[in-house]
């Protein structure tokens, strides 16, 4: 994992007809979704209680729907047309709860919805959730920080930790394989994530991969 880039580094434009990804001038007509067959992570231990799983926090540029391209200049491009089904934070926050619900690590996962009132409370914060350009390639960027917190024991800090993937370089700028490249970093963040709880709960530290 490499060190956070934040987006405040980033000179933010509007722009359109920039690229097949950024190709027209009209209201969004292309929504996608995060959308991956989740890794089974088994673990000898659980945290024994539940979990609530709330929306991660960002800021912009990706605090709005639109797919965000961003160049080597640091120059951040909004797509006019094509745009996820709600805004990053969200779109993790739902994977996340969707993969520890079918695992064992909690008895019990569910959303800020809910109105179950969950002991552990699980939230983070998108930092990178973007199409990165490199001369003639492309490649998707996700980075996140996360926290798990004990509200029963005066929000005590049971684990955090910052992750950062990037896919393989594509000469392909669409924004379907965008959001298959992304829909890739975020399952491989789910799958590290919840293999780092259990180390956690067992006091292993051997290979994270599944």
């Amino acid at each position: 994992m490499k060190g956070k880039i934040s987006p405040l580094f980033f000179a933010l434009i509007l722009a359109a007809g920039c690229s097949s990804l950024l190709t027209s001038s009209t209201p969004p007509q292309n929504y996608y979704q995060i959308e991956y067959d989740p890794s089974k992570v088994a673990c000898a231990k659980s945290f024994g209680r539940a979990v609530k799983v709330w929306d991660f926090s960002t800021s912009s540029p990706y605090n709005r729907p639109e797919m965000v391209v961003f160049e080597a200049d640091r120059r951040v491009l909004y797509s006019s047309a094509h745009q996820w089904v709600a805004r990053p934070g969200t779109l993790v926050a739902e994977s996340l709860l969707r993969d520890l619900d079918l695992g064992s690590l909690f008895p019990q996962a569910v959303g800020a919805d809910s109105p179950v009132v969950a002991p552990l409370e699980l939230s983070g914060r998108v930092l990178v959730f973007g199409w990165e350009k490199r001369g003639p390639q492309f490649k998707a960027v996700f980075q996140v920080e996360v926290t798990l917190t004990d509200t029963e024991d005066g929000g005590k800090l049971l684990f955090r930790r910052d992750y950062r993937f990037e896919s393989k370089p594509f000469n392909e700028n669409s924004a379907s394989q965008f959001a298959q490249a992304m829909s890739g970093l975020i399952k491989d963040f789910s799958t590290n994530f919840r293999l780092d709880l259990c180390a956690t709960l067992t006091g292993s530290h051997g290979d994270r991969r599944p």
